[in-house]
């Protein structure tokens, strides 16, 4: 039951930041989002170094990179040996204002 609850933590996590980045907008930078055990929190911008290499040297048992490009929002998440991906996209601006906001949907990519 332990392992399960974490687990759901991991992907609740990588959903609520996807959220999250999609309500910024155009406005949100690329950004990594790292929690440690304790569950503090720590936000690091525009780093370039692999999303493990980050989340070793800041000593986070998560790490989420969230990142922006034409298509949509994306959040690559690792915990432990664990990863995923989620992403976001964009809609036509007509979509958007039927919809109400400027995203459609999440796929999970491979």
């Amino acid at each position: 039951m332990g392992d399960e609850l974490y687990v759901s933590r991991f992907y609740e996590h990588a959903t609520k930041i996807l959220e999250a980045a999609e309500r910024a907008g155009d406005q949100a930078t690329e950004m990594t989002v790292l929690i440690n055990h304790e569950g503090s929190i720590r936000i690091v911008q525009g780093s370039d170094w692999p999303l493990a290499a980050l989340q070793e040297h800041h000593g986070a048992c998560m790490a989420y990179r969230v990142s922006r490009g034409e298509k949509g929002v994306k959040v690559t998440a690792r915990e432990g040996t664990r990863t995923c991906t989620f992403e976001s996209e964009r809609v036509s601006p007509a979509v958007r204002l039927l919809a109400g906001d400027g995203f459609s949907r999440y796929t999970f990519a491979k």
